[in-house]
Formats: structure tokens, C-alpha cells, sequence
């Protein structure tokens, strides 16, 4: 989950995923993109949700084989 680490650095948040079965790959560009942004793409891309834990994004289920 290389887009997890990316996320995880550049917003320096934690990211965790609760339920995820396959490699799941993300990619995108994004420029001045604010980190809701960035989330709200998966959650798009993916049919997820997270909820937030000061700075703990839980999500529940990545979707990987919608494509």
C-alpha cells in the first residue's frame, strides 16, 4: 500500500486499514491538493469510508476489485 506511506508522510498523519484482502493500488497526481481531498479520492475510488482519531485516519474496508 504504497499510497498509504505517501499519504502518511507528506500529511504526517497515521493511516490505518481495518479490513483490506487484496493490494489494493492507488495512483494519482494531485497538486496543492489538501488532505481531504487526497481521502475523499479513495473513498471514491475504493466505496470506503474513514472515520478520524485526532490524527488516525481508520478506514474500514478497501474495495480493491471495483475495477
Amino acid at each position: 500500500l504504497d499510497f498509504k506511506q505517501s499519504i502518511e508522510e507528506y500529511f504526517d498523519v497515521q493511516i490505518e486499514i481495518e479490513d483490506i484482502k487484496e493490494d489494493c493500488t492507488f495512483t494519482g497526481t494531485f497538486e496543492d491538493a489538501r488532505l481531504e481531498e487526497v481521502l475523499e479520492a479513495i473513498n471514491f475510488t475504493y466505496e470506503t469510508n474513514f472515520e478520524v482519531n485526532d490524527n488516525t485516519y481508520y478506514f474500514k474496508k478497501l474495495n480493491c476489485n471495483l475495477w
